[in-house]
């Protein structure tokens, strides 16, 4: 079994966790110029919870893969599921809080997502043989 630092699952995260810290202070000052102090608290807070749910899901990909693929798919519709519910549990409490602009946390979460599943399937590889990834030059 191949170590933790060069399963494909966690060099996804990884790399998707760099990219995010590239994004995030564009996504940040743009949501803080359009939406003011609201607006980048939201934002903050929106990457973060966009974060944490491609960890959640990278975590049940690397369990879901020891089972092969049945493992794999039935470990990506939990990690939707369970991700989901983590973001529905993270926003009902602060749904009315003084700081949260719905609108810029719910762009923020939607574009940080799509962005992240773009980037990645661009990343991907589908060719039998290899370990699943295709080069990228921003995470080794």
């Amino acid at each position: 079994m191949s170590s933790a630092s060069t399963q494909p699952e966690v060099s996804i995260a990884k790399g998707f966790l760099v990219r995010l810290l590239i994004v995030a202070p564009v996504a940040v000052a743009i949501s803080w110029a359009l939406a003011g102090d609201r607006g980048l608290w939201s934002s903050l807070y929106g990457l973060g919870l966009v974060a944490a749910n491609f960890v959640i899901m990278a975590l049940f990909f690397r369990e879901g893969a020891k089972f092969g693929m049945t493992g794999l798919m039935a470990a990506a519709f939990i990690s939707l599921l369970v991700g989901l519910g983590v973001l529905t549990a993270a926003v009902i409490p602060v749904a009315h809080a003084h700081w949260m602009n719905l609108v810029v946390f719910g762009l923020v979460v939607i574009l940080g997502h799509l962005a992240a599943v773009v980037i990645e399937a661009r990343r991907v590889s589908g060719r039998l043989g290899d370990n699943g990834l295709a080069p990228w030059r921003l995470v080794p």
